[in-house]
């Protein structure tokens, strides 16, 4: 901005502007030309950049460079971010003259970006503009690049470009869970496994994010990318995440070597580059319940390679009740951790939260029996009726999930207890032939 307005000030004065200047000037009174009328847009004349061949540029007038003073002192003033609720990152209702502005000189810069970096972005802007400002605020970014239009821009195009990859044709779909969004029913179902968990914020009300790739069945990539780009996306909803970071728990094992992989790295990049926030600390625990083996111990120094987080934390711990004592240091109590660990937070709290989601997201009461239906047309009752039957459904399906579970565990115990009877069974044998063999000895004596 300081850059800009040394240029205009040169032009008041007749100095000529070099060429490798121009570029600059242009990021900055973007916002300006585009809003005055007698002005045309970058792309609609026919003068081209000197030092970019996917740019032009065109002459600017006294009254426009007074418009762009104007929007430089109105984008310091704007970069604020909006309150958003526990739940979700939500709609805004309305924006002020110097957020838009804000917005408009966030938009004219990704206008400077290459084809393949923005296209993603404008494709969104036509076919489903309420999803940039829902789940994707340009403010968002503004303020996480402290008011760097070109860098927030960037960050804003590459979310849409990511999230394009990750989600191809459903990409413009809003990020629900009810199936008929950007998650297909199948990922639905995988997010319930526990695989991430977004557990209770700390003690500083930064959100902690549970991992624990022993959860995860179905080894997928492209599913994979497509579920950590909702959890980063459900880490907006916490007003902290923008300001402090966020807390992430890696449970360590042999099954977290997909992490070194490249498709595990693409992903962890993706939470860097894309999102407006960034991770504040990583906690890596081992997995108390199997044996570690030397390749788990050299996990630690692995993950030093890959994951560019200052704050990162080793807990070499033999029990689950060391793990406890070491993270509450770092203001992670025990009412917030999974009982898998020797915590207070549960599993089962998971299908809870999927059901409440998605009551939020298809804005259905509570309660169907508080709900009143008396305003509502036939087609919206019966619209009504059916997402309450597909949650009914899929309640019904957990529940089976859990009686499945606990058979199988009931099996494995009976398992275990058969085994140990079998082996009690050998050792009887095995002292019962011992026992004959001396009584027989003994009465060979006697004869």
């Amino acid at each position: 901005l300081k850059a800009a307005s040394s240029e205009s000030a040169r032009e008041d004065k007749g100095e000529t502007i070099a060429p490798h200047e121009t570029a600059l000037h242009l990021q900055a009174s973007a916002a300006a030309e585009r809003s005055s009328p007698a002005h045309t847009t970058t792309t609609e004349r026919g003068l081209t950049c000197p030092n970019r061949s996917d740019v032009t540029c065109v002459p600017e007038h006294d009254h426009q460079r007074q418009a762009s003073r104007s929007n430089q002192r109105n984008l310091a003033s704007a970069i604020k971010v909006e309150k958003l609720s526990e739940n979700s990152p939500p709609a805004l209702p309305s924006v002020t003259e110097e957020e838009a502005s804000a917005i408009q000189a966030v938009e004219d810069a990704i206008r400077l970006l290459s084809e393949s970096d923005k296209s993603a972005y404008f494709e969104a802007k036509q076919e489903a503009p309420e999803l940039i400002q829902t789940e994707s605020n340009p403010l968002w970014f503004v303020k996480f690049e402290q008011g760097n239009t070109w860098s927030a821009a960037k960050r804003l195009a590459t979310y849409w470009r990511e999230r394009c990859n990750a989600f191809k044709e459903r990409a413009m779909k809003p990020l629900n869970q009810t199936g008929e969004g950007a998650l297909t029913k199948r990922d639905v179902a995988a997010i319930g496994s526990g695989y991430h968990a977004i557990l209770p914020p700390d003690k500083n009300g930064r959100t902690v994010v549970f991992l624990d790739p022993s959860r995860h069945v179905r080894k997928d990539l492209r599913a994979l990318k497509r579920h950590m780009f909702y959890w980063a996306f459900l880490m907006m909803g916490n007003p902290r995440t923008f300001e402090s970071g966020f807390v992430l728990i890696l449970r360590i094992d042999q099954s977290s070597f997909d992490l070194f992989s490249k498709s595990g790295r693409e992903r962890q990049a993706l939470v860097l580059r894309a999102f407006p926030y960034k991770p504040y600390a990583l906690h890596l625990i081992p997995n108390t319940d199997r044996p570690r083996s030397m390749l788990s111990k050299g996990i630690p120094h692995l993950l030093n390679l890959f994951l560019s987080v200052s704050g990162r934390f080793w807990h070499s711990c033999d029990n689950n009740s060391q793990i406890i004592e070491a993270l509450a240091e770092h203001g992670i109590t025990k009412e917030s951790l999974p009982t898998s660990i020797g915590g207070d937070w549960s599993y089962d709290n998971i299908a809870t939260w999927q059901e409440q989601r998605i009551r939020i997201e298809w804005n259905l009461p509570s309660h169907q029996e508080e709900s009143s239906t008396g305003e509502l047309t036939s087609e919206e009752r019966q619209e009504r009726k059916r997402r309450y039957n597909i949650l009914h459904a899929r309640r019904k399906r957990h529940k089976d999930r859990l009686s499945v579970q606990a058979m199988n565990q009931q099996i494995t115990g009976l398992n275990s207890e058969q085994d140990e009877l079998t082996s009690e069974k050998k050792t009887l044998r095995r002292a019962q032939c011992r026992a004959n063999s001396l009584l027989c000895q003994g009465t060979k004596k006697v004869a």
